[in-house]
């Protein structure tokens, strides 16, 4: 996951692993951005939403983790 912070694109990358969805959460629980194609790299475009902090979701067929995204200006 890369680059945090991020100011436009956030880049996820599983080597080897297929992502099957990514969403992107607020402090509140709110969804602000989701990916639901299956892939080995996503990029979400979140030059739309405020600064601050969010939660990226990560899943694969496997398994599913939580990372913190930084968005600045």
């Amino acid at each position: 996951l890369y680059p945090v912070p991020v100011k436009s694109v956030l880049t996820i990358s599983a080597s080897g692993l297929l992502l099957q969805r990514v969403l992107l959460f607020d402090m509140s629980g709110k969804c602000v951005c989701r990916h639901d194609e299956t892939s080995e790299q996503v990029t979400l475009d979140v030059s739309g939403i405020p600064a601050g902090i969010y939660v990226a979701k990560i899943e694969t067929a496997e398994e599913s983790c939580m990372r913190k995204v930084i968005k600045i200006e």
